[in-house]
């Protein structure tokens, strides 16, 4: 048979009724506790989250807008920059196209002066030409 002290041994070893009520009310009350800090945590880190996203966005605005400030400006030197470079281009291709020109006009002019020679040259041949056919093949005048 069981006796009160093999009761009182079992009591030590195992859990009773009584001790698994306790234990489960203490474990509701510690879950609420922490279900409670574990809201304010959440909560403080939604807010300190939310914070810092405004920062960044406060941030990122103003680095956006630098950004764009800089490409703006940097638009603006490049495109002076190639105003100048096609200037200095369109004045250098003027002065070559002047160049060729000139000595193409120098050459026409030499052509046509070697022309003008070659020309003199052929007309005084051609006089000396007729001057002999007219001694070597005279023509008769008068029937």
């Amino acid at each position: 048979m069981i006796t009160n002290l093999d009761i009182k041994k079992l009591q030590t070893i195992f859990a009773t009724k009584d001790d698994l009520f306790y234990l489960r009310s203490e474990l509701n009350d510690n879950m609420s506790k922490f279900k409670v800090e574990l809201k304010g945590d959440m909560s403080k880190l939604r807010s300190e989250l939310n914070d810092n996203m405004s920062k960044f966005k406060v941030e990122l605005k103003g680095d956006m807008s630098k950004l764009r400030s800089e490409l703006k400006d940097d638009m603006s030197k490049l495109k002076v920059e190639l105003k100048t470079d096609v200037k200095e281009l369109g004045k250098q291709i003027v002065k070559d196209i002047t160049e060729v020109v000139s000595t193409l006009g120098e050459a026409i002019s030499d052509a046509d002066n070697k022309h003008k020679e070659n020309s003199d040259i052929l007309d005084h041949h051609e006089r000396r030409l007729d001057r002999l056919e007219d001694s070597v093949f005279p023509t008769t005048t008068g029937s």
